[in-house]
């Protein structure tokens, strides 16, 4: 007796041990390749990183294919009777010769002219998904965040999110990134700028 019941509690526990890890797994997900990734030879100190705050914030959508300046036509599901200029726009960081591990950008345009769409991760680029609020893709200013950790990004120029816009009205509205912090993977804040793939969209009838 005392023996069937040492081996059904072994049971429970290597079936929960085994459930727990599962759910771990599915979690944990390796991050995208990213411009010239170099393994870490430490751990980097992610919670001295800026953490999101922000209320609001989400994940972005599923990463898009690495581009340059070169754009996409305009979405099908745009509103009827409008066309864009350009269907998204790029955003680059230039850290100066740093690594970047976290960055902190806004994104202005009209909002009586385009509104945001989506804002998507771009594959090739930073690795980290950006955080996002909604909530504030009609305002004509939305915050940016990500930070990673599992590997360490340089280059001259690096590609961390595309803004994807919806017409609202005719007319142009010009596009600006501003940037509020960005650090490398050791914390430290980083003197770099942002730019963008076109600092103008143009919505026609």
């Amino acid at each position: 007796m005392k023996k069937t019941i040492i081996l059904l509690t072994a049971v429970i526990f290597i079936c929960g041990c085994g459930s727990e890890g599962y759910e771990c797994a599915k979690e944990a997900r390796a991050p995208a390749p990213c411009a010239t990734p170099e393994k870490s030879a430490q751990t980097t100190p992610v919670a001295q990183m800026p953490q999101p705050s922000e209320p609001g914030l989400v994940p972005a959508e599923t990463p898009a294919e690495p581009s340059d300046v070169t754009m996409e036509k305009p979405p099908t599901d745009i509103t009827e009777n409008f066309t864009v200029s350009t269907g998204y726009v790029d955003v680059f960081v230039e850290p100066a010769g740093r690594k970047l591990g976290a960055y902190d950008l806004v994104v202005k345009f009209d909002p009586a002219v385009v509104r945001i769409a989506r804002i998507e991760r771009v594959d090739g680029g930073f690795p980290g998904a950006p955080m996002v609020s909604p909530d504030s893709f009609a305002s004509g200013s939305t915050r940016i965040i990500s930070l990673q950790a599992g590997r360490q990004v340089s280059g001259s120029r690096i590609a961390v999110a595309r803004v994807y816009f919806r017409p609202v009205s005719a007319g142009r509205s010009a596009i600006y990134v501003e940037v509020k912090d960005l650090y490398d993977p050791g914390s430290q804040r980083v003197l770099g700028s942002a730019v963008l793939s076109t600092d103008e969209v143009t919505v026609t009838r």
